[in-house]
């Protein structure tokens, strides 16, 4: 159920997405980044949404993959020190039981 609501979300994201872009096909702008402008003329608004959006799918993508690395990391490290405790509990049930001295003062 899950993945058809995912499935029918990005269909309306992909939807919306192409109908802004065909809406502001004719529209053109000029591009200015701090404050010179960086194009060589005139572009079309949908151009500029385009590539603003693969800039941000980039970056969102290269942010998430240094998550990712720093979580595998964190993994390894976590089953290291699992492996160390359970040779650690391994170890203390070898050991031969030793009875517990008996308590002074109890006696009646």
């Amino acid at each position: 159920m899950f993945a058809i609501l995912r499935t029918l979300v990005a269909l309306a994201v992909g939807v919306a997405a192409s109908m802004l872009f065909f809406a502001n096909y004719d529209q053109t702008v000029v591009v200015y980044y701090w404050l010179k402008d960086v194009s060589s003329g005139p572009r079309s608004l949908s151009v500029v949404l385009f590539f603003a959006f693969l800039a941000g799918f980039v970056a969102a993508a290269l942010a998430g993959i240094a998550d990712q690395v720093r979580l595998r990391s964190r993994i390894r490290q976590m089953r290291r020190t699992i492996d160390r405790l359970e040779g650690e509990i391994g170890t203390a049930r070898s050991l031969p039981v030793q009875p517990a001295p008996e308590e002074r003062g109890n006696a009646p």
